[in-house]
């Protein structure tokens, strides 16, 4: 999964499949609802696109009654109520674009990061956490990683002792770090699925990108 790429993916299947001829009426139906419900699987929880959720609900309905019969005006309407849903869609992706950028090449922002008074321990900010960044020790697996949009950002952030629960990685410099400042590089370990959720959230603004987590130090 990737925060970026994966909503464009959803733009552009949407886009590639308006309705513009009698024919594949239901294929692209079949199409277009699949990837208006992935648009809400991605964005889960985000209330700052409520009227956009509501957008997509009623527009899925619809597509759900169209069949062969249906007019070319009925159509154009649909797609009237795509396209603007795919600029709205445009318009978050922007946005979430320049929240991601705040953090630029280089460890400049980590100068001011606490040292953990545990030395087999070491604080990550949220807003640190864009997995596209780091390394990772598999993928994300979309059916383990669902499981944890369900918990509560308190119990994604906590810290647990057991290993097999535990963020579990380490600081790496990149090219462009200062000595002087943490790596900013992050090879994880363990608990990858919940970073990934916590970073969505952060991008959807339901969590401060200040906020810290503890990670066990792993090699």
């Amino acid at each position: 999964m990737d925060i970026i790429q994966d909503r464009l993916d959803v733009i552009e299947k949407l886009k590639s499949n308006l309705f513009n001829k009698k024919n594949e009426i239901i294929k692209k139906r079949d199409i277009l609802v699949k990837y208006l419900e992935r648009f809400l699987f991605l964005e889960d929880g985000n209330l700052n696109l409520k009227y956009l959720f509501d957008k997509i609900k009623e527009t899925i309905t619809a597509l759900k009654d169209i069949n062969g019969k249906t007019s070319i005006e009925g159509l154009l309407v649909l797609n009237s109520d795509i396209e603007e849903i795919i600029s709205s869609m445009q318009t978050w992706l922007s946005k979430i674009s320049l929240k991601i950028n705040e953090i630029k090449k280089g460890n400049e922002h980590l100068k001011r990061l606490p040292v953990h008074s545990n030395k087999n321990r070491f604080y990550v900010m949220i807003k640190e956490l864009n997995l596209n960044k780091h390394i990772l020790k598999h993928p994300i697996n979309e059916v383990q990683y669902s499981y944890h949009i369900k918990r509560d950002s308190e119990d994604l952030m906590k810290y647990y002792n057991e290993r097999e629960r535990a963020f579990l990685g380490e600081r790496v410099f990149s090219k462009d770090d200062s000595s002087l400042y943490p790596g900013s590089i992050l090879r994880i370990k363990g608990g990858h699925h919940r970073t990934f959720e916590l970073y969505r959230r952060y991008l959807q603004g339901r969590i401060d990108g200040n906020r810290m987590i503890e990670f066990i130090v792993e090699h």
